[in-house]
């Protein structure tokens, strides 16, 4: 299945839409933007062959991805860590034009969870329309919830609406593709497959290391 019509990066959308400018140093950005988030949890920020290796490819992913990027992986892998710093970093290009007064006064990116999504607390309606969307713990939360006796799922409501507009949507999950079929169902899982880049953080956490890539 190839996706018709797709913008051919990831960010273009946003570019289109806001008119900016997609600086080459999203890297080195990126890779800032860790070693603040690391700071900002009292850890000291240690360097690390494959988490540089994913900074990288994050990069990459902001020049020229699919529409979805999952970060996958166990826990204290600096999964979280990534998923702030690339918002960071579309909202500081966002910001950059705001202040040459090119764009309207609101923000392009909305970062959330899925538990906060699943218990209505975010709201779906911009979830599924916003320019850039990043979504934590995406399958921490129940699969449905019951909705005067119909079983209803705001995660997949947007993400299904955010699937067929191409938005760009990073996700990260401690899980891997089989379990989200088993949990999420057929429709999600092949969408998911076909839309998604993906980053694999398949290391020990930072955690027990006595520093961290994620609060």
């Amino acid at each position: 299945m190839v996706l018709k019509d797709r913008p051919a990066s990831a960010v273009s959308l946003i570019r289109r839409r806001f008119d900016v400018k997609i600086y080459e140093n999203a890297k080195d950005s990126i890779e800032r933007g860790h070693r603040h988030f690391v700071g900002l949890a009292g850890m000291q920020y240690v360097e690390h062959a494959n988490c540089a290796a994913n900074v990288c490819a994050a990069a990459k992913w902001l020049h020229n991805g699919r529409p979805w990027l999952l970060l996958q992986g166990s826990v204290g892998t600096g999964k979280t860590t990534t998923l702030r710093t690339l918002c960071a970093y579309v909202q500081w290009l966002y910001a950059d034009q705001l202040l040459k007064n090119v764009l309207p006064l609101h923000s392009p990116v909305i970062k959330t969870t899925a538990l906060s999504i699943a218990e209505g607390s975010a709201d779906v309606q911009s979830l599924q329309h916003a320019p850039f969307v990043a979504i934590d713990d995406f399958g921490a939360e129940p699969s449905f919830y019951n909705d005067f006796g119909v079983q209803r799922s705001f995660v997949q409501q947007a993400l299904f609406q955010r699937f067929e507009l191409r938005l760009p949507t990073v996700i990260s999950t401690n899980n891997n593709y089989a379990f989200i079929k088993e949990k999420y169902g057929e429709r999600l899982y092949d969408r998911m497959k076909c839309a998604a880049d993906v980053l694999v953080f398949n290391y020990d956490s930072f955690r027990e290391r006595g520093y961290d890539a994620t609060p």
